[in-house]
């Protein structure tokens, strides 16, 4: 007699859940973004700050949803060390978890501790994008604060990195305003009370 293998309904409806919320193929866009407008979104981290635009201007910025069980999103992680390594303190990158067991994120963050910094859904406000119902998903922000690209599905360091290095390879019309210092010349500047004193002529 054949033998059949059964899986209960519930891993059944676990498995379609997970494979609706975790897209792993590249190329598709998300929910449409107005790209070149300016960003605003208000992160809560897991350290417990909060983040806004404004503290990275002057940065690229890569904002990406992902969770603990999604394989696609852990398979871009490397990408993102990576292109720290490029690109160092020029690139800001904000991995937002959709995770709600923070025991399980915990025990995830111990087990593989990330470079990169760790935003919190809940807490966290964007308005300028929905949150997404697929992950992952991200979103790519230039050095004035606005939207650039946004990303559906898992995708290589290639991807990422023809995207990004324009974006960093451009000129940044931020500059930060930096408290004006006087400036002495060759020969020191003076100091109160120590102008030169003429030597007599004699005349």
């Amino acid at each position: 007699m054949m033998k059949y293998n059964y899986i209960s309904i519930t891993t059944a409806i676990l498995m379609m859940i997970l494979f609706v919320g975790c897209n792993g193929g590249g190329g598709d866009s998300p929910d449409p973004v107005e790209t070149g407008e300016k960003v605003e979104f208000t992160i809560k981290t897991y350290e417990g700050e909060t983040i806004t635009p404004g503290d990275f201007l002057g940065k690229v910025i890569l904002v990406d949803y992902w969770a603990t069980w999604c394989a696609p999103c852990r398979k871009e992680f490397p990408h993102f060390d990576k292109l720290l390594d490029t690109y160092g303190d020029d690139l800001v990158i904000i991995a937002i978890t959709m995770d709600d067991d923070m025991d399980l994120l915990d025990n995830f963050l111990e087990e593989n501790p990330l470079r990169f910094i760790i935003g919190m859904n809940d807490g966290s406000s964007t308005p300028s994008w929905k949150i997404p119902n697929n992950i992952p998903v991200a979103y790519i922000i230039d050095k004035e604060g606005n939207i650039r690209s946004n990303l559906k599905g898992g995708h290589s360091y290639e991807d990422f990195d023809k995207i990004i290095k324009p974006l960093i390879d451009a000129k940044s019309a931020v500059v930060e305003e930096a408290p004006a210092e006087a400036i002495p010349d060759a020969a020191g500047e003076a100091e109160p009370g120590d102008e030169p004193v003429e030597e007599p002529t004699g005349e």
